[in-house]
């Protein structure tokens, strides 16, 4: 048997292609956010993919059109939420802290030095939008179009989205393994996050 060299991968078949992106290689340091000296100096950021790995998913949908195939991408993270904050756009301890494995070259990105006005939206840096900037720049709406459904966790919930940001079809298939209180509201929503750019 072969043995996989990455943690994303490209399924192909006669119709249909699997694109699975990790959201989480550079979403690693928020869990420094449980202790109460992290929490006032760190918040979480939002998560992207480093600039191999966004050159190579952005390869694989482009080669699946080709083909005239359709995609389904999977990744951890939401592309959206009406619930949580995918993050603020920096965060200067959480961005320091993953300079060992940038100098290391574990990962090269220059998303760190992302204005907020060059961002889709164009929200202030301190926003906390619905949408993940970041992703949403990797894989803008024209990019998105051929991309039949995105499924992704994160949230531990089950939501079918409407179209959304670019996006046709958004699925949240969270809700396969961790529990939750009876008496919390799952699709209660956050007044606080900001939507308006994107409907």
């Amino acid at each position: 048997l072969g043995q996989q060299e990455a943690s994303y991968f490209c399924l192909r078949g006669k119709t249909w292609q699997l694109v699975a992106v990790d959201t989480g290689l550079i979403d690693n340091f928020h869990l420094l956010l449980k202790s109460k000296v992290g929490s006032k100096l760190m918040h979480r950021i939002m998560t992207f993919l480093p600039d191999d790995q966004r050159a190579w998913a952005r390869h694989q949908l482009q080669a699946g059109e080709k083909l005239g195939l359709k995609t389904i991408m999977l990744s951890h993270h939401q592309l959206f939420s009406a619930r949580h904050s995918v993050g603020q756009l920096h965060g200067g301890a959480v961005e320091l802290a993953g300079l060992p494995d940038r100098i290391a070259d574990i990962y090269k990105t220059a998303e760190f030095q992302s204005r907020p006005e060059s961002m889709p939206g164009s929200l202030p840096d301190a926003a906390t939008p619905t949408v993940n900037t970041r992703l949403l720049k990797q894989f803008p709406p024209e990019v998105l179009s051929n991309v039949a459904a995105w499924f992704w966790g994160h949230e531990h919930s089950h939501i079918v989205f409407e179209p959304y940001a670019g996006l046709e079809r958004g699925r949240c298939i969270g809700h396969g393994s961790i529990g939750e209180p009876i008496d919390w509201d799952i699709y209660s929503t956050d007044p606080h996050l900001v939507g308006t750019p994107w409907g």
